[in-house]
């Protein structure tokens, strides 16, 4: 989870260094194999085809000079010239028959009688023997040289059958080599041309291997961003909230008389004081499990300072809001368990909150129990399920994200900064726990927690005395297996100790604790604003009217509050389709309209665009944005889609006063 997009943006870069590098070796290969080809190629024309080819030029004289030397050795009589002659000739023969076998398939190629052509070496050496044999006679007896005449002339027919046999291979030799030469020199060519056209190919290949890396990097990036800005200007507007009801209460106390006003701005300050921290607490940790700071401790359970208060603060917020809380826990009696519970209760706590906001009818439950594997690890599995909305399957897959939440318009129905889930996640980790997840559209959702924890048995011997808080009664069971000691404790609310009959079968070694609150009609605020103000409205109905557009109760309050100390009466609503309903009703009683941006529903931007887009006489009425949204982009877009002016919150009179007084609200203070 921690900085899983920059490692996905580094993976994405240095996959291109990957392919580059592979693209390149590649290349770098094939131009190797295609150059050592090549000169191979050229080597064997240089040691073995460059010989053949000296030896093919120098052939036809050859056949010229060894008949000249067989008339000289007969002319001058010389036996010694004759066997010159003679090893001439083996030697001449002997490249015949190299040549001929070697170079047989282009002169079967290009010789109408190849056949003929092919049998050169043993053509020569029939035509050298016989002639070697009459020069040996005529040396010694040269009076016998009429005697061979006839033999001369035909073995002359012989030599030009030989010479012109021997020419065309000299021929077909010549152009073998000349034809090698060529190949070579074409592929030396091709090889250059497949290395420019191999290193442009590489190189484009590269660039558009780049580009689209680094556009999904860029848009990766840009995702980023987005989510980080969408961050900051939430944590802009859900910081802006609180701190817009802790100024706005103490700026009221300074100058309020009444006690009923006072206590009721005091808690108000209280509660926003409280949300306040409870958000940069959240901010804190999420910053300290990101850069891997937080090193959890392992304490001992404690139900009183660990549990207790978790269940009693969730089972007092629950009736506040009508809901049935259940709560169960069920753990080994007589034993120490430990685990970082501060880090467990700060994960429960956010589930539990989670459900809270997103149940609206129904129950939330919390079960806390232990559980162990084939390998006896003990776990502690903490479940927390709801009937809230549910979460759709394509929402699990980004639910533990960092900076996001699953629903982030401006119309959105919950607040938060969209850091639980994934503190969460990132605790989960930090602790080797796992979370499971089953969840439904509309039906609702069930979270577990699996942390892996030490149990230790501790066995005492003390007895309680009878008392009326909560309280332990412990005793043997009976039928109990004698390979077990197992005891049966049951804890008991605002009940004296008694004594508990024994089970019938054998039960486990548990503290079994259940809560279930009744549904419960959400309490009244303190404050009520509308139904004080409606009296305040119809004892002075000849002041200036605002309509407040806001769904915080604080901020409701705080604005009508300050709309009161300058001489105004109002009425509030919490998102923009109530107010074009009150609109439609009251045409002309308000003289303009404090529009916060961000409600359920509707927005105030859309509100906005509908008034505008009317043809009723309040469309052109005065709009003024009062909104945790301070970015200047925001500032825009509130003017772009026809809002007359912008305040920010945290909200100040004398600022809120200055901008009526600008769009000509008749305003008094002093009434």
């Amino acid at each position: 989870m921690k900085a899983k997009s920059t490692r996905s943006i580094q993976l994405k870069i240095f996959s291109i260094a990957i392919i580059g590098g592979i693209a390149f070796c590649l290349y770098l290969y094939f131009n190797t194999m295609i150059a050592r080809q090549n000169e191979d190629q050229v080597q064997q024309i240089i040691s073995e085809r460059f010989h053949e080819l000296q030896k093919a030029t120098v052939m036809p004289g050859y056949v010229q000079i060894i008949t000249q030397q067989l008339g000289d050795a007969i002319g001058l009589e010389d036996p010694w010239l004759l066997e010159e002659t003679h090893e001439l000739a083996n030697k001449f023969h002997a490249d015949l028959q190299i040549l001929t076998k070697n170079y047989a398939d282009q002169i079967r190629a290009v010789s109408p009688k190849a056949e003929e052509q092919l049998k050169l070496p043993e053509t020569f050496d029939n035509y050298f023997k016989r002639n070697f044999e009459i020069a040996e006679t005529l040396i010694e007896k040269p009076e016998l040289f009429d005697n061979y005449i006839e033999d001369f002339h035909k073995n002359k027919e012989v030599f030009t059958s030989i010479e012109k046999y021997t020419e065309s291979l000299s021929q077909i030799v010549i152009d073998s080599y000349h034809q090698e030469l060529m190949t070579a020199q074409t592929l030396m060519h091709k090889s250059i041309q497949f290395g420019i056209a191999g290193g442009f190919t590489t190189a484009f290949l590269l660039f558009v291997i780049a580009a689209i890396v680094s556009r999904n990097v860029g848009a990766a990036i840009q995702a980023s961003d987005k989510l980080k800005n969408d961050f900051l200007a939430t944590i802009s507007h859900e910081l802006r909230t609180p701190l817009n009801g802790i100024s706005g209460a103490l700026n009221l106390l300074r100058t309020s008389n009444s006690p009923e006003l006072q206590a009721s701005l005091t808690k108000t300050a209280c509660d926003a004081t409280c949300e306040l921290s409870r958000m940069i607490d959240d901010i804190l940790l999420f910053a300290e499990l990101r850069s891997s700071e937080v090193k959890p401790q392992n304490l001992v359970l404690n139900q009183d300072s660990h549990i207790r208060p978790l269940v009693r603060q969730f089972q007092e917020r629950c009736q506040q809001k009508g809901l049935q809380f259940n709560y169960k826990l069920v753990l080994p009696a007589y034993s120490e368990i430990q685990a970082p519970w501060p880090s467990i209760i700060k994960a429960v706590q956010t589930l539990l909150s989670n459900s809270l906001k997103f149940t609206q009818n129904g129950e939330i439950s919390l079960r806390i129990e232990l559980d162990h594997n084939k390998n006896h690890q003990q776990y502690l599995v903490v479940t927390v399920s709801d009937t809230g909305v549910g979460i759709s399957e394509e929402n699990q897959k980004r639910l533990f994200n960092s900076f996001q939440q699953l629903d982030s318009n401006f119309n959105r129905q919950h607040g938060g900064l969209g850091l639980g889930l994934a503190t969460l996640w990132m605790q989960m980790q930090l602790l080797q726990g796992e979370i499971k997840l089953e969840s439904k559209e509309d039906q609702g959702s069930t979270f577990k927690l699996i942390i892996p924890v030490n149990v230790d048995l501790v066995f005492t011997n003390s007895s309680e005395p009878e008392t009326n808080a909560t309280e332990i009664t412990a005793q043997p069971a009976n039928d109990v297996d004698n390979s077990k000691d197992d005891i049966y404790i049951e804890v008991k609310q605002n009940a004296p100790t008694q004594s508990q009959e024994k089970p019938e079968t054998a039960e486990k070694k548990i503290i079994e604790q259940s809560t279930t609150l009744p549904t419960r009609k959400p309490q009244q605020s303190q404050y009520d604003v509308n139904s004080i103000q409606s009296k305040i409205n119809q004892a002075n109905p000849d002041k200036s009217h605002l309509l407040v557009v806001e769904d915080n109760p604080i901020n409701q309050m705080i604005i009508g509050a300050f709309i009161q100390k300058l001489g105004c009466t109002y009425t509030c609503v919490s998102n923009g389709q109530q107010a074009l309903d009150w609109l439609a009703e009251n045409k002309n009683k308000a003289k303009c309209i404090l529009m916060d941006c961000q409600m359920p529903v509707m927005d105030g931007f859309t509100a906005t665009t509908h008034i505008r887009a009317s043809n009723d006489v309040y469309a052109s009425i005065p709009i003024i944005a009062v909104t945790a949204n301070a970015m200047a982009k925001d500032q825009t877009k509130c003017l772009e889609v026809g809002m007359d002016d912008y305040l920010k919150k945290p909200l100040d009179i004398d600022a809120l006063k200055e901008k009526l007084v600008k769009h000509d609200i008749p305003l008094d203070p002093t009434g």
